[in-house]
């Protein structure tokens, strides 16, 4: 039961009283594993002792696998983290830039960061017509506190950070999709083509190599790229290391992205632009280094 995982620690446990109340603890349980990896000694006791009866233990894994297929199916692959602050000219492009996505098979989440204008209508406008999206407002935190607040809900398998007033090729997540499946790695990046002042350029996060290379050995040989829209990230390789933004500090992207190369992640670097960076004076960054 839900009791049975909540309790763990200390050993308390109670019986299902039905098979709806037996679904549910495997739903709860589905849902915060950090606490089934804690269960105490005396719970799984307990458990080891009721549940030896084979028919008995089949239903239950039967039915844990139902569950657990249809969390799958339900669960997003990507989990699109977009921070919006004093963008309200470019939101909707960058939200149609998501849209237009060939794979299909995500969330989208929007932090309001106390934005002052009508930022905050038009995520709200947005989730009316689009059912994968997640509205979250919340007081001016910066960057890295609108970030770390999407993370923080974020259920798909692989994380991406969007700035709000960019967008990325259609094209960009299905790439992303099959370099992870395919190589199995933490990170994938990618590059970028900025547009400036009438003039348009490549930034590069390392250039294709075709092969994985691991997060300390390309920190030795060059400083990372610490553009963060320019990488996916695997979720599962930042909860392990407890990976997220510093708040209420300049140039977060910095520090983030060194700390996450000395955990010495596998990176797969694509090498192609997918992402269209438009450089300007009221960038979404800018706006927040200005704020503080």
């Amino acid at each position: 039961t839900p009791e049975i995982v909540k309790h763990g620690e200390t050993g308390i446990l109670y019986e299902a009283l039905n098979i709806e109340e037996l679904k549910n603890s495997i739903l709860w349980a589905l849902e915060n594993r950090d606490a089934i990896a804690k269960m105490g000694l005396e719970a799984a006791r307990y458990a080891n002792k009721h549940f030896t009866m084979r028919e008995h233990a089949q239903n239950i894994s039967a039915l844990y696998n139902q569950i657990l297929k249809e969390k799958k199916m339900d669960r997003p692959i990507f989990s699109i983290i977009v921070p919006v602050y004093k963008v309200e000219k470019y939101l909707g492009t960058c939200l149609n830039s998501i849209t237009r996505q060939t794979f299909t098979n995500y969330e989208v989440i929007l932090v309001d960061d106390g934005s002052p204008d009508d930022c905050p209508k038009i995520c709200e406008e947005f989730k009316k017509h689009e059912a994968r999206c997640k509205v979250i407002h919340q007081r001016n935190k910066g960057l890295s506190g609108a970030r770390n607040a999407g993370l923080k809900i974020a259920r798909g398998e692989y994380i991406y950070f969007l700035d709000s007033d960019d967008t990325i090729s259609d094209d960009l997540l299905i790439n992303l999709y099959k370099t992870f499946e395919t190589y199995k790695v933490d990170i994938v990046g990618f590059d970028a083509n900025v547009f400036e002042e009438g003039k348009t350029y490549c930034l590069s996060t390392g250039g294709f190599t075709g092969q994985i290379e691991k997060g300390i050995d390309i920190a030795k040989k060059k400083t990372p790229l610490s553009t963060v829209p320019l990488y996916s990230y695997r979720k599962s390789f930042l909860y392990k290391h407890a990976l997220s933004f510093l708040e209420n500090i300049y140039y977060e992207d910095v520090l983030f992205t060194a700390q996450v190369f000395l955990k010495n992640p596998e990176v797969y670097y694509l090498g192609k632009p997918y992402y269209f960076y438009n450089k300007r004076e009221e960038s979404i960054t800018t706006s927040y280094v200005r704020s503080k």
